[in-house]
């Protein structure tokens, strides 16, 4: 009998490569003697005979013949990177399989880290519906998720909300065999509102349903989730929220953190987005990772973030602003407490004893020829 061994198709740009999914044959060069007459995607393992093998040390090779494919990756086990989005690959792959495997995520990060986007970018890599994002600040108790009660001409009713239509979507397509999947985003639900934290429990725990009551004739709908729903919150990093969120609730999502744009990226995306220098994008992306720094640290109350950034990008491109120190004044200082004041000469006069004076002492602090940079890049 033949030996049968295992190896995994890899696509890159130059085509398809193999690996061994047996370790025993890790090191061997992989030679496919035979092709089959099928497509093979990246991420499928296949069977294979063994035809030959020799060599010595770094150059020992396995000739092979595919013989049957044993698996075929879904989409969603192929997906190693997000298009503009800075997800650790590791972190990307858990958060694919717990989403998969009706596991809720709750993503864990400072304001403006992208937690939302990637609720969006994910579902347009995979193919998956459009989310429904669902301002939990809105909401008082299980009822509001799903809809109101409301009157018309004498009679009551149930008005539906656009996720009770989205689950409905979701319950046809699941039933009709469509493979995708409906995600629905709580931005920020460390804002849910006290009084409806226990009423939510059942939509995250292993019974995926709730019942709710309604002013029709039939008085209350059991919802249950079909099994094609994911859910995905988001929670701003250090912000209790209006209510303390629920730890029932907590527990009922898997956490992970996200951490800001990586410098080079953040950078990238100025300059593609608002057509200003690389020089330029540099000056403010640095500017705003120094605040964040001392806002780590505890010494700043507030935060810039990429939007910050892109409002600062818009001043200079504009020109609305002389300098690009200006630009960084305006641009990321107003979001602190205390007046941005102007000398005839347009020097900026900091406020004693206010955030905005701490910024900017921290941002005349980020480097010491800062000021040296800042006029090189906008000359």
């Amino acid at each position: 009998m033949a030996d049968i061994l295992r190896v995994k198709a890899e696509r890159d740009e130059l085509g398809i490569n193999w690996s061994w999914v047996d370790k025993s044959m890790y090191g061997r060069r992989i030679i496919i003697e035979q092709m089959v007459n099928e497509e093979i995607k990246d991420g499928d393992v296949w069977h294979a005979e063994l035809i030959d093998m020799g060599g010595s040390g770094a150059k020992q090779f396995v000739s092979l013949r595919l013989v049957s494919k044993i698996q075929e990756l879904k989409p969603w086990q192929r997906l190693k990177e997000l298009p503009d989005h800075w997800f650790d690959q590791d972190d990307l792959e858990n958060v694919l399989i717990w989403l998969n495997n009706s596991i809720p995520v709750r993503l864990i990060g400072p304001s403006g880290t992208g937690k939302t986007q990637f609720g969006y970018a994910l579902s347009r890599a995979l193919g998956w519906q459009t989310p429904c994002k669902v301002d939990v600040s809105t909401i008082k108790q299980a009822n509001d998720i799903f809809g109101m009660n409301a009157a018309e001409d004498g009679s009551t009713f149930f008005a539906r909300s656009a996720l009770f239509d989205y689950i409905e979507r979701a319950i046809i397509a699941y039933k009709q065999g469509l493979d995708t999947i409906f995600l629905v985003i709580f931005d920020e639900i460390n804002r849910v509102h006290s009084k409806s934290n226990q009423n939510l429990h059942g939509l995250f725990d292993g019974t995926r349903q709730v019942t709710i009551n309604t002013s029709d004739r039939q008085g209350f709908r059991t919802i249950i989730l079909p099994p094609n729903m994911a859910f995905l919150a988001t929670m701003n990093e250090n912000h209790a929220g209006t209510f303390e969120l629920d730890a029932s609730i907590k527990s009922r999502f898997q956490p992970v953190k996200v951490g800001y744009m990586p410098e080079a990226m953040e950078t990238r995306r100025l300059v593609d987005t608002e057509q200003i220098t690389e020089e330029v994008a540099q000056t403010i992306v640095k500017a705003a990772w120094f605040l964040r720094r001392a806002y780590m640290k505890g010494e700043l109350s507030e935060v810039p973030d990429f939007r910050a950034c892109r409002s600062t990008a818009l001043l200079i491109r504009y020109k609305q602003v002389p300098t690009v120190e200006m630009g960084l004044i305006k641009g990321f200082l107003a979001h602190y407490q205390g007046e941005l004041k102007f000398d005839q000469d347009g020097n900026f006069i900091p406020t004693p004893h206010t955030d905005v004076a701490k910024a900017y002492s921290a941002l005349k602090m980020a480097n010491k020829d800062l000021k040296k940079k800042l006029e090189e890049a906008v000359a």
